[in-house]
Formats: structure tokens, C-alpha cells, sequence
């Protein structure tokens, strides 16, 4: 899966790309030909311990670059 083609909306501090890998909470998104180390925001941490990660590999993201 590669990023979406618009890979910066008009505010230019969210990048969408696609997860290429997931260690513990960290992330890897490849946006482009750029992999951006990343970390999920509070609301989608984990509040079940039955579900054990949100977002998978290859999933598209959008993330807040700050």
C-alpha cells in the first residue's frame, strides 16, 4: 500500500501515509519516501485489555506533525 497522492492537506501539518510497522506504542508511518516515527493520541489508547492494537500494519493513517 503506498501513501495517498495527496499526501499533505491544505494546513500542511497532516501527513497521511501508511503503517509499516508497530513496536510496543511506536509506530512507523511512510509518508511518501519519508517514514515518520509516530504515536497514537490519547483517545485511541487502549481502555480494553481484550482488544490488543488498534492500528495494524498497513492500515492508512493521517498524523499530526507538530
Amino acid at each position: 500500500m503506498a501513501p495517498s497522492s495527496t499526501a499533505v492537506d491544505s494546513d500542511a501539518t497532516h501527513l497521511d501515509g501508511v503503517v509499516t510497522s508497530s513496536t510496543g506504542s511506536w509506530y512507523d508511518v511512510q509518508v511518501g519516501d519519508r517514514t515518520i516515527p509516530s504515536r497514537l493520541r490519547g483517545k485511541f489508547r487502549l481502555t480494553e485489555q481484550d482488544v490488543t492494537n488498534p492500528v495494524a500494519v498497513g492500515d492508512r493513517v493521517t498524523i499530526r506533525v507538530t
